[in-house]
């Protein structure tokens, strides 16, 4: 069974019998242009451009969307505790849930639920991030 290497080295001196095989087959068609005749020049010219650019290594395309997500502690706990986080914003600054002057008093109010929590509920905050992360959250968490 030949080695990653054995098989690299075969795939490499495949293709440069092809690309040797393709610059043969050009030159002998350009042999037989007239060097004279300005159709024959415009057909060297578009013959090099075909070897010289068409044999690119093609970009394997990335998709522009990310589909997953990395989930922190925090995220899990203002999920969880949705509601207590908008009250408390409510209570504390009077601004009104979603909007504009709320999103000044989001990370304290998240920061005062995550001190209130115990280490054992932040543990488990931290294992379900981790879990979220790797797997997919709930439904409800997803829509």
């Amino acid at each position: 069974m030949p080695s990653g290497l054995d098989a690299v080295t075969t795939e490499a001196n495949a293709a440069f019998c092809q690309a040797a095989d393709m610059v043969k087959h050009m030159l002998g068609q350009a042999l037989q242009l007239d060097a004279a005749h300005p159709k024959h020049i415009t057909i060297a010219q578009d013959m090099a451009r075909a070897l010289l650019f068409n044999n690119k290594k093609k970009k394997e395309r990335k998709d522009m969307i990310k589909y997953e997500r990395k989930w922190t502690p925090r995220q899990v706990i203002y999920q969880q505790k949705c509601e207590e986080v908008l009250k408390r914003i409510k209570d504390e600054s009077g601004a009104k849930p979603g909007g504009p002057s709320m999103f000044k008093h989001y990370q304290a109010a998240v920061k005062g639920v995550m001190a209130e929590l115990s280490d054992a509920k932040l543990e488990k905050a931290k294992e379900t991030a981790e879990e979220w992360s790797n797997n997919f959250p709930p439904p409800k968490i997803q829509a």
